[in-house]
């Protein structure tokens, strides 16, 4: 959350828990800041641009800028589990036989 003030970044992070995700106000540097996914900035355009230019500035993955309401697509992390079966023959069973108790 980078908000233009206290009470949009209070309202911003208070946005993102209702729908699930983790919320952080930043206050600092946006370029630096790890474990993050994307900002949201509700103010003016020359402030938009900084926080643009320092999300394009990162190295790593592009993370998004929005500037309206968030919704579950951008604040909810979403995993996946992929298991190749290819070494056991295509066959899911005879591979599940091999794996060690857990």
């Amino acid at each position: 959350m980078h908000g233009a003030g206290a009470n949009a970044a209070k309202n911003q992070a208070e946005d993102v828990k209702a729908l699930g995700g983790r919320a952080i106000i930043a206050t600092g540097d946006l370029i630096n800041l790890n474990g993050i996914s994307g900002v949201i900035f509700w103010g003016n355009l020359t402030q938009k641009r900084d926080i643009a230019q320092a999300l394009a500035a990162r190295t790593g993955a592009i993370l998004p800028l929005l500037t309206g309401l968030p919704n579950a697509g951008y604040v909810l992390e979403e995993q996946h589990l992929c298991v190749d079966i290819t070494a056991a023959g295509g066959n899911a069973a005879l591979l599940a036989k091999s794996a060690p108790d857990t």
